[in-house]
């Protein structure tokens, strides 16, 4: 079983992946540099979905679309 985590509110609070878990972010793909380095000071190394729409065009609906779409074409997530 793979479970999703997210990046605020969940892992930045100390609730982190096991090693076979992924990562679905509403961060946008132009974040990547700065997330990963975030998540690689913790020790995660986790693959992570990003957010495929630009930085100034993200909003709360991008975000959760986003989160959506990635469970969908992923089945195994729980």
């Amino acid at each position: 079983m793979v479970n999703g985590f997210d990046c605020d509110g969940v892992i930045t609070v100390g609730l982190y992946p096991g090693p076979d878990d992924i990562i679905i972010t509403g961060r946008s793909y132009e974040e990547q540099r700065e997330t990963l380095e975030m998540l690689k000071k913790k020790g995660i190394t986790n693959p992570v979905y990003f957010n495929p729409v630009k930085f100034k065009e993200k909003t709360r609906e991008s975000s959760g679309q986003h989160k959506v779409n990635v469970l969908r074409t992923q089945p195994e997530i729980t």
